[in-house]
């Protein structure tokens, strides 16, 4: 609560959060390897994505994204594969 009144630049604040700077450095970086991953074989299959590390600064947690399937058939074939099973 006493901290609330400090200025950004305190020690108490900067040892609290990530700052402004190094954010927006982090956020490019992330943009930057998002760009490079999606000329890749994985990007374009759309798995390995790397970590953001604006999450890693900031502690957030990442949200797994939703799948969603047009089939029963599709989703057998996704299943089998995450599962290592071969069903031709």
């Amino acid at each position: 609560m006493l901290a609330a009144g400090l200025p950004d630049s305190s020690r108490i604040k900067r040892g609290k959060e990530p700052r402004a700077e190094l954010l927006l450095l982090a956020a490019a970086v992330d943009r930057l390897g998002l760009l490079f991953w999606a000329h890749t074989k994985d990007g374009s299959r759309g798995v390995n994505r790397p970590e953001s590390i604006v999450q890693v600064l900031t502690g957030e947690k990442k949200i797994e994204r939703a799948t969603a399937y047009a089939s029963a058939e599709a989703f057998e074939r996704a299943r089998a594969r995450l599962l290592g099973e071969n069903h031709g």
